[in-house]
């Protein structure tokens, strides 16, 4: 993978050897630093204000403020991927706290602000794509909604998932699918999760874990196709029930499930609609 050949960096362009953070920097130490993950599908980025506001939500959440309104990161973020000339790629704008102070409550600390983009193939090959993913569940549950603000797309909150991650792959699985504190299906480390029965989709309720930007699209989809969605608590004794599973994410789109541990799956003709729309939805584009 390579990655950007530009920075942008505090409203400036850089080359990337010369974007360097602190060692210091507050994000590095204590996870305050907040970031997001956006598709570019033919030299756009899709749903590029609804990641904007979120960054400067998710900042506002850990208790700082971004020094750019969503109309200034949009711009930014636009800039760079034209002057790349990036047609089907990946951009990651994040902010962090800096150096000023290593105090766990820093008074001044200055909030810096990147962003990244580059050509990014697949992250799964088309047999995962065409079969489905296979998903074990982990030992390591979501936080606390009363830990961590859930709803801040934060660094910190991915430590969570990496080790959840690393928990399943060592046990030959493709990903995780994690609980929430009291052992409801909560979503996999980096994506949502929906099930399919029959013509219903039903999804663990988003209120103890983030919910993406992609999960809303596929709820957007569901609606215009007249589609029932029941959000509710998930009990593991339920996937018995289920016809089959998708999980969703910006970095996923939309990728079929066809285990959950010793639950199979098959993939029904609904996921396959919501795949074929949401491809569709992207290509067509959504500021």
């Amino acid at each position: 993978m390579e990655f950007s050949k530009a920075i942008w960096l505090n409203g400036v362009l850089v080359h990337p050897d010369a974007a360097m953070a602190n060692i210091f920097s507050h994000g590095l130490h204590y996870g305050t630093t907040v970031f997001e993950g956006e598709r570019i599908y033919q030299g756009k980025v899709f749903r590029l204000t609804d990641h904007s506001a979120r960054l400067l939500k998710s900042a506002e959440l850990l208790g700082f403020e971004i020094p750019y309104s969503v109309k200034e990161i949009n711009q930014a973020t636009q800039d760079l991927v034209t002057k790349l000339q990036i047609k089907q790629g990946y951009v990651r704008p994040v902010a962090w706290l800096g150096e000023e102070s290593l105090a766990l409550m820093p008074d001044a600390n200055k909030v810096n602000v990147a962003i990244a983009a580059w050509d990014w193939p697949d992250l799964f090959d088309q047999e995962k794509r065409q079969l489905g993913v296979r998903l074990g569940f982990t030992k390591w549950i979501k936080h606390h909604p009363e830990a961590v603000p859930v709803a801040a797309k934060a660094g910190g909150n991915y430590l969570n998932s990496c080790l959840a991650l690393s928990d399943v792959r060592a046990r030959g699985f493709d990903e995780a699918l994690m609980l929430d504190y009291e052992g409801y299906i909560a979503e996999a480390t980096g994506a949502n999760i929906f099930f399919v029965k029959g013509e219903r989709l039903i999804t663990p309720q988003a209120d103890r874990f983030l919910n993406g930007i992609t999960r809303q699209t596929v709820c957007h989809i569901a609606e215009t196709l007249g589609l029932v969605i029941e959000e509710k608590r998930i009990n593991v004794s339920e996937l018995e029930q289920f016809d089959g599973a998708f999980l969703c994410g910006t970095a996923y789109e939309i990728l079929p499930v066809r285990h959950i541990d010793q639950y199979q799956y098959e993939i029904p003709q609904l996921t396959q609609l919501i795949i074929n729309n949401y491809q569709a939805l992207c290509n067509q584009g959504w500021d």
